[in-house]
């Protein structure tokens, strides 16, 4: 031991640098082993020669913790290189663990960076050889930080000029080995680990690569990311028209800490903009709030979002939309009206069915059929609605409503009403292009119209000579052939002037009917 320790003493001097020789020890690597926090030292020669002895040099700080003062030195200067350790070897790639106090006490890598130097000599001639130059040190993680706002772990670690690149690994819970989590920039020495799980211990290490010289790992850190009471239960019931607003139903548990639920809005399912239409806190298990600023003949898109107690958002909801119908009444069949919406989403058990109702000239709204999911439209054969109204049906209005799937597992069953949107009837008129006044049948003896629907009606017949002959404004009342007089008139052609209301359109109509048989 006290030839060791002259050595030490016999070898420490003054650091120069020079080219390499072909016995000076170039380091490979400092790095501090992530398990233990031991540091590993690893270098090479060139070429060996027998007796080949090596004196490792470490970086002394007299206000470390763990600095111990040798009893036989009595000037320490501080940060300056002292020699901790000397080794023998004679192969070209050596290895070292500074795992003892030895001289000046234990290596502290968690303290600060670890600093060494190494010089070669001849153990048979204690002739030395060239120190290493320049130094190298470990990376020191000095902080892993749990931010609960943002639930991510932020490291930050000591700067190593010259860097290549770094890497960043973690282990998590009782993993054994550590493994690779990211790769930065060689001026990086922060790094955020983002969206990390809740109630879980991870432990991270730095490893650096210098250019042109060793690479070199930190110490390890740990941190334990507490249990989380941010609520998860978060689900948008539906989005339905109820009285011309959209209604938004949300189910929420309570009993969970948050900051603030929101509802927001956007015109477009892909806008990367949404608007908040209002904040609610989680005192009950069911909100609803009604959207009075919709216009429920529009499509709008809905999420929930919810803040932790930092304000910040972590959960959201899949975006849910509302129902617009349509309706149209067909031009060449006035039976047929085409309805056709747009797909609600986005149900967690999908969407069932559709049912589609109707109502007459605001009447009570009647069921009328129950669609598939897949479909999204339906026509409608109003023929025997009409033949019920006896024909005076002039608007008819329609709705559709979805229903939830596999709603057994949830608080509030989902349904969504669409808007109303209502179909005004075009009025079938036929007339007639000749009548009898005198035949047995009573079909026969009046000139009226065969109408579906109208109002507003009056009809006016005529001679050829412009004298009025018959006036009605009741459409079922028809023109008998008579004169104001209640003479029949003669055979022969005569004009006939219409005009009614149908669809919410004034319709004007005009021709010419025969006039045969009139004799008594």
């Amino acid at each position: 031991m006290k030839k060791i320790a002259s050595l030490l003493i016999m070898f420490f001097s003054v650091w120069a640098c020079s080219a390499q020789k072909t016995d000076e020890p170039v380091l490979d690597s400092v790095s501090v082993d992530p398990q233990t926090n031991f540091v590993h030292l690893a270098w090479h020669v060139k070429s060996s020669i027998p007796d080949m002895g090596y004196i490792i040099f470490r970086q002394i700080f007299i206000n470390d913790p763990k600095f111990v003062k040798p009893s036989n030195v009595t000037v320490i200067d501080d940060s300056e290189y002292y020699p901790i350790d000397t080794i023998y070897s004679t192969s070209l790639t050596n290895a070292y663990i500074d795992n003892k106090k030895a001289y000046y006490g234990e290596a502290n890598p968690l303290y600060h960076p670890v600093s060494y130097k190494l010089r070669s000599f001849n153990a048979k001639t204690n002739s030395n050889g060239s120190a290493t130059c320049p130094e190298s040190s470990t990376v020191m993680l000095s902080t892993v930080v749990y931010d609960k706002c943002k639930n991510s772990n932020t490291l930050q670690w000591s700067a190593i000029p010259d860097r290549s690149k770094t890497l960043i690994y973690v282990k998590i819970n009782d993993d054994v080995n550590f493994t690779f989590l990211a790769e930065l920039p060689a001026s990086d020495s922060v790094y955020v680990d983002k969206q990390v799980l809740q109630n879980t211990k991870y432990t991270y290490y730095v490893k650096c690569f210098k250019s042109g010289g060793p690479s070199t790992s930190s110490n390890s850190m740990e941190v334990k990311t507490p249990v989380s009471n941010l609520a998860d239960f978060l689900i948008l019931d539906y989005v339905s028209v109820e009285n011309n607003t959209i209604k938004v139903s949300v189910s929420i548990d309570p009993s969970k800490t948050v900051g603030h639920y929101y509802i927001l809005r956007s015109d477009s399912v892909n806008s990367s903009r949404m608007d908040t239409l209002t904040r609610f806190e989680n005192t009950v298990n069911q909100y609803v709030f009604t959207d009075a600023t919709a216009r429920p003949e529009r499509t709008y898109y809905y999420q929930v979002a919810v803040t932790n107690t930092c304000g910040v958002i972590y959960k959201r909801t899949d975006l849910s939309n509302n129902i617009v119908l349509s309706a149209t009444s067909s031009i060449s069949n006035p039976n047929n009206n085409h309805i056709d919406w747009n797909v609600y989403k986005t149900w967690t058990g999908g969407v069932k069915n559709y049912k589609l109702y109707r109502s007459a000239d605001n009447g009570a709204a009647e069921y009328v059929a129950t669609i598939g999911s897949l479909s999204h439209a339906y026509d409608d054969d109003v023929s025997l609605l009409k033949q019920e109204t006896k024909s005076q049906v002039q608007k008819i209005c329609y709705y559709v409503e979805a229903e939830e799937g596999n709603v057994s597992q949830l608080p509030v069953p989902g349904f969504a009403k669409s808007n109303v949107v209502c179909v005004l009837q075009e009025s079938k008129i036929e007339m007639p292009n000749a009548f009898n006044p005198s035949s047995t049948l009573d079909k026969n003896r009046f000139f009226r119209p065969n109408f579906d629907a109208a109002s507003d009606f009056l009809m006016i017949v005529y001679d050829r000579w412009g004298f009025k002959l018959f006036e009605t404004k009741d459409p079922l009342v028809g023109w008998n052939g008579r004169s104001q007089d209640n003479n029949l008139v003669p055979e022969g052609v005569y004009v006939y002037y219409l005009t009614y209301s149908a669809g919410g359109r004034k319709i004007e109509q005009s021709g010419s009917v025969t006039v045969v048989s009139t004799n008594e």
